[in-house]
């Protein structure tokens, strides 16, 4: 087996010195009186004389390379009369500077030189990809470089220069003063080595995270009202972003709600928390506080309950029937009661419909459609089968909740033949506003089984 050591050692041995060099009673090859090597590298240099004695190498210390084997040392040329090599097998740092071959020549003792230049590429040490900040704090993001010649160092932020008084570029990283949460993103350390014998360029990308106490998001207001009713229920929110990621508490009066709170449950979610509340009287009604809360500091924001009206179950009407499809008419149902004292009636926001075929038993499995009610007051419900017959109901919606169902109602899809024929008959008809009127009054006519 041949080893990486048993290579280099041929490969010296069968290095030839150029022709040229020969009338030289002592010559060096490579020819070079500068090498220029990266740490870890190898390299080989022969000496050569052919009426010379005493071949014999010298490093920069002037201590005489006497050892064959090592990872610096001397091999005899093989086959070459008065030929020695010096062999580098990994260059490291303090391997630089000047080393001599001499030999006596006819009396006389002649010497060839050359100057070995070791160069320590580019690394980044003690710079992790990864680093934390603290809003409102001073933060020197850590960017220590090494290597030889001396590295030079820019920075970019997200793709821009650093500017301003808040950036400063140190020795061992970037100086960022009274850090803010845009200061937050990625940041290229980028190092150059440039010298009349070599040049390198070497970057790391590191993350910027910074740690911040909790903030609303903008659209978010410091107090908030949510309406409910007496045997509803009614989901409170409340979200926050921070860093370290919040945790949340409710409270009322001056209680703290947790996870065995009656009529009560707690639900988490990523920088959020809802809070959800059976109203069983009028005791459930009031403020509630909620904490949002990190080891930077805390905020707080308050949710009022009211009591609200539960709507009316809304008018429904199918006016039209397709193949795939139903239209639908909902309107609000206002009643009025002269005799009401509280709660005030609220806005229908929305409108709730659902929709399962007519022999499946329960509606687990219905299909749902929330429609706004500025939208209306027709509605389609596509996704629809041909010729199958559906089960719809609807609720209506306000800022209290959702109300009961109206009474449920059956209706047939078209089959696609007749829905064929109708398109058919409509596409033949010469057009005319008369025509138009009927194809409008056609499409609201009502199918049901």
């Amino acid at each position: 087996m041949v080893t990486p050591q048993d290579s280099l050692q041929r490969t010296a041995a069968e290095s030839v010195l150029p022709t040229g060099l020969c009338a030289r009673p002592l010559h060096l090859s490579p020819a070079k009186t500068e090498v220029v090597k990266y740490v870890n590298e190898t390299y080989i240099v022969a000496c050569q004389s052919d009426k010379g004695a005493n071949i014999a190498w010298t490093k920069p210390s002037g201590e005489r390379v006497s050892q064959s084997r090592g990872r610096i040392h001397i091999e005899e040329r093989w086959n070459v009369k008065g030929g020695v090599n010096l062999i580098f097998e990994s260059i490291e740092k303090k391997d630089r500077g000047n080393y001599t071959c001499s030999a006596e020549v006819d009396g006389r003792e002649l010497t060839q030189h050359f100057k070995l230049v070791v160069i320590t590429p580019i690394s980044f040490m003690d710079t992790p990809t990864l680093q934390n900040a603290t809003e409102h704090q001073d933060m020197t993001i850590r960017c220590e470089v090494e290597g030889d010649p001396e590295p030079k160092v820019t920075w970019q932020v997200n793709g821009k220069h650093p500017q301003g008084p808040r950036h400063k570029v140190i020795a061992d990283g970037l100086l960022i003063k009274n850090v803010s949460r845009s200061d937050r993103g990625e940041y290229l350390c980028r190092a150059f080595q440039a010298s009349s014998i070599a040049s390198n360029i070497a970057e790391q990308i590191i993350t910027l995270k910074v740690q911040h106490k909790p903030h609303w998001p903008s659209e978010q207001s410091v107090r908030d009202r949510a309406y409910g009713y007496v045997s509803g229920t009614v989901n409170l929110s409340c979200e926050a972003m921070a860093d370290p990621g919040p945790e949340f508490e409710w409270i009322k009066d001056s209680h703290r709600i947790g996870p065995h709170t009656k009529h009560a449950k707690l639900f988490r979610e990523p920088n959020r928390s809802v809070l959800q509340l059976l109203i069983t009287n009028q005791t459930v009604f009031g403020e509630y506080v909620c904490r949002a809360s990190n080891p930077l500091g805390y905020l707080e924001r308050i949710v009022v309950l009211h009591e609200g009206a539960q709507p009316a179950a809304p008018q429904m009407h199918v006016r039209a029937a397709m193949h795939d499809a139903l239209v639908v008419e909902l309107k609000e149902t206002v009643e009025e009661n002269i005799f009401r004292k509280s709660p005030p009636p609220l806005d229908v926001t929305s409108f709730r419909v659902q929709v399962k075929r007519k022999e499946d038993k329960d509606w687990l499995h219905a299909n749902t459609f929330d429609f706004d009610a500025e939208t209306g007051p027709m509605y389609t419900i596509q996704g629809l089968q041909p010729d199958s017959v559906y089960t719809i109901r609807a609720a209506a919606i306000n800022a209290a909740g959702i109300s009961n169902y109206v009474k449920e109602q059956n209706y047939r899809t078209k089959s696609l033949a007749v829905a064929a024929s109708m398109n058919e008959e409509t596409s033949a008809a010469p057009f005319s506003s008369v025509s138009s009127l009927c194809l409008l009054l056609g499409a609201f006519l009502l199918s049901q089984c």
